[in-house]
């Protein structure tokens, strides 16, 4: 037997780098980098938080309370978080309420107040306990005028018309938005809204929801150098409309109620002749239209608008020309909007296919909506008119088109309660544009590292509701356009 001994093999040495993780420091005791977060920081992101919180203000800042003691420090440690007030009498809301809102004003120390204020139920003891209750709160939170920077009324059915005057030494300069809204069968004079109106003269915002059928001797009132945002549920006149928007020079977005108009000036009911000339540079308008409405369209000048929204409470009365009476101000608009919106279709499909002619070269989205509105069985089948007519007019289609389509850039399309064509046409024209949509998007994808100018278009998003009729056809096609990531809902019934 040969024994080998003293024999030596020459290997390569491999070395193998071997990763040692960091050592945490001993400060980290968890995974969470927040831990990390300087409390101020993290105060400062709670307060963001509180801005852009879904529920009630209470309830978020209870969560951020009960997520940890440290948490719970920095809340009760920092005054901006309790500017933030939401306040709701309910029909069992206890006398301590009144305790608890003064504890969160003496917490928010001098920190500008955005306070949610709200009357819930419909009990019989609401006008008498809550209305007493809510009153004293209201009291106390007039005594801090000076400090609302954000106030929402939600006032139920007591009016809470006989609040206090404001002392003479205090004054909303730092307010900047107020919404009311009132479900009160009496008719209020908010004489209190009035003089809080007149004394912020920084107010940016103001959203009216009181019912039309309530005196509103704060009107008068009105005047804002400052607003952006007007939206009011108020029955005016042409002449006041306009007068208010004409007072208001930085004016973005305007949501006006119009009194009935028939369109003939012999027939106009304004106390006072409109102005000649109204020129707004807002860029969303929103009318509700009783008539014609020409008494307010023809002298409004509007270059910079986007999205514009007719509101329609009865069918519209032709004057003595046989155009439909927005046409002219839709030609003056057709080079800016980019969104048109119709509630309850109170118009023929050829009045309908003039207004989509005439914005046509830019619209993006168009929506026909049914409002609240209590409408009678009869009206409900006169809006039901979105025909097969104006559905060819808005196929894209090349193969069976000799003409172009109408609204070649339209992206968004929304249909409720109008629908009324043969089956299996409506999936046609949406078809066509989804094509188109994907064939764009095809080809974006293709030229963007060459042309980063190419621009999209097609229809990505359709919502319809089908209110009296079943579209089997329709269904099919839709639910295998919406497996392809068409986007929107196809929704059936009289719900």
């Amino acid at each position: 037997m040969l024994i080998l001994t003293n024999i030596q093999f020459d290997l390569p040495q491999v070395h193998i780098p071997v990763q040692i993780p960091p050592r945490r420091p001993e400060s980290i005791k968890g995974p969470s980098a927040l831990e990390d977060v300087p409390p101020e920081i993290l105060a400062q992101i709670f307060v963001c938080y509180l801005e852009l919180a879904s529920k009630s203000i209470h309830e978020a800042r209870q969560t951020l309370r009960s997520t940890c003691k440290e948490w719970k420090t920095i809340v009760d440690g920092t005054a901006e978080i309790w500017a933030f007030l939401d306040i709701r009498v309910r029909e069992k809301a206890s006398a301590s309420l009144l305790g608890t809102v003064q504890a969160w004003l003496s917490r928010s120390n001098r920190f500008p107040l955005r306070i949610s204020f709200s009357v819930d139920g419909y009990g019989p003891l609401v006008p008498a306990l809550g209305g007493r209750l809510a009153n004293h709160i209201l009291r106390t939170l007039f005594r801090h005028v000076e400090r609302w920077h954000t106030v929402s009324f939600s006032f139920g059915l007591d009016p809470f018309d006989t609040l206090p005057s404001f002392d003479e030494g205090r004054t909303p300069q730092i307010l900047e938005t107020v919404e009311i809204r009132s479900d009160s069968y009496t008719a209020p004079q908010y004489k209190w809204l009035g003089e809080l109106l007149q004394r912020s003269p920084n107010l940016r915002t103001f959203i009216d929801s009181i019912p039309p059928t309530h005196a509103s001797t704060y009107i008068p009132y009105i005047s804002f150098p400052k607003i952006s945002i007007l939206k009011m549920n108020k029955i005016l006149d042409a002449s006041l409309a306009l007068q208010l928007i004409a007072e208001m020079p930085i004016l973005e977005v305007c949501h006006l109620s119009l009194v009935y108009d028939s369109g003939h000036a012999t027939d106009s009911i304004c106390s006072d002749p409109p102005p000649t000339w109204i020129t707004s540079y807002m860029t969303e308008l929103k009318v509700t239209v009783r008539g014609s409405g020409k008494t307010f369209f023809d002298p409004l000048l509007v270059p910079n608008l986007q999205s514009f929204e007719l509101h329609l409470r009865s069918e519209q009365m032709k004057g003595p020309q046989p155009e439909y009476m927005a046409w002219d101000f839709l030609r003056q608009v057709a080079f800016t909007v980019t969104s048109f919106t119709i509630r309850n279709l109170f118009m023929s499909d050829g009045d309908l296919l003039g207004c989509l002619e005439i914005l046509s070269p830019n619209l993006k989205t168009l929506r026909i909506l049914q409002s609240m509105d209590e409408l009678t069985t009869l009206d409900l089948y006169r809006i039901e008119n979105f025909t097969g007519k104006v559905i060819s007019a808005l196929s894209s289609d090349d193969n069976t088109a000799n003409y172009a389509p109408l609204c070649p850039k339209l992206e968004v399309l929304v249909l409720q309660r109008c629908v009324n064509a043969d089956d299996g046409l409506l999936s046609t024209m949406v078809a066509s544009r989804w094509q188109k949509y994907q064939t764009m998007t095809l080809s974006h994808c293709r030229k963007e590292s060459k042309d980063s100018s190419v621009q999209m278009s097609g229809l990505f998003f359709f919502d319809v509701v089908f209110r009296y009729h079943s579209h089997e056809k329709d269904r099919e096609a839709l639910v295998a356009m919406r497996q392809q990531g068409l986007a929107g809902c196809t929704k059936f019934g009289r719900a």
